[in-house]
């Protein structure tokens, strides 16, 4: 029981600061507002007009740490790889930001149409760049049929991927491991994938070669010399086959973790216990009934 009250007690904590937070964060906005509206009648001298313009400069810093955008961009600076929840919460505070500068300068009948245009420019073209993408990288028989999932390719079908579409599977299949997941442009510096969980920033190597051949040296150096340009903490080779002695000896000393065919089948199958963990209602888990009885 007392165990019991404890979680109780963490989860009202928890709450209580969420609370504190968005109270917070309506203070500052309303503070904003004020100061914008100060600026857009006042008659001060120059020395005052400077304090409320720095207020305000102020006031957008302060809401963009109180939003947590600061988080989401040390994931990734790119915006098409954020959360639905995190790129909402970015044009709400773009749009606070722009109706602040609007009343402080009288130009609030023209920024706010235009900060609209802007929004569905950028929505179209986002939509437009997505389904270019997916003509020039999903291939034809590349998940063609509807019910076959990542979990039941098996190595024999990956084995006939080309390296592009391996690269795409390889996306797939971390973004269902719960990865923020980027495929780098064909100049990718020896890093083909980069994938984010939590604050770990990880480059991946993709190999996808024919049967008999291995993976050599120069997969491990090409994603040492990638790690540098895009700044990772993990450095990754996948392949669907083997790695060479060689190529083993030079990513224990570059600290380079290997994923042969073996462990790619591993991720596969947690691709699929993943999956099946989360059709499962919780109550009907082994490893949520393990915990709840040891607690």
């Amino acid at each position: 029981m007392k165990k019991k009250r404890g979680r109780r007690k963490s989860t009202d904590a928890f709450t209580s600061k969420i609370q504190m937070t968005n109270l917070q964060r309506v203070f500052i906005m309303i503070f904003g507002m004020w100061v914008a509206y100060e600026i857009r009648i006042s008659q001060y001298e120059i020395i005052q007009l400077l304090v409320f313009g720095i207020a305000l400069v102020s006031v957008n810093v302060v809401l963009f740490f109180l939003f947590g955008l600061h988080k989401s961009f040390r994931r990734t600076r790119h915006v098409e790889y954020w959360k639905l929840r995190e790129k909402s919460i970015l044009a709400l505070y773009t749009f606070l930001a722009t109706t602040m500068v609007g009343i402080a300068f009288k130009l609030l009948w023209l920024l706010i149409p235009v900060y609209f245009i802007c929004l569905l420019y950028v929505a179209v073209n986002k939509v437009k760049m997505a389904i270019k993408n997916m003509k020039s990288m999903l291939p034809s028989s590349l998940f063609s049929n509807k019910n076959q999932k990542i979990e039941h390719f098996s190595l024999v079908e990956i084995d006939q991927m080309s390296g592009t579409e391996f690269e795409v599977f390889l996306s797939e299949l971390f973004d269902g491991l719960d990865h923020y997941v980027e495929i780098t442009p064909h100049t990718d510096y020896g890093i083909d994938l980069i994938t984010i969980k939590g604050k770990v920033k990880t480059g991946i190597q993709a190999k996808c070669y024919g049967e008999g051949k291995t993976v050599g040296v120069a997969a491990v150096n090409e994603v040492c010399g990638g790690a540098g340009q895009w700044k990772v903490q993990r450095k990754i080779v996948i392949t669907n086959r083997y790695f060479s002695k060689k190529a083993e000896i030079s990513a224990k000393s570059n600290q380079v973790e290997l994923v042969d065919r073996d462990g790619l089948q591993k991720l596969i199958q947690e691709y699929h216990n993943k999956k099946a963990r989360r059709k499962t209602p919780r109550f009907l888990r082994l490893d949520y009934r393990d915990k709840d009885k040891s607690a």
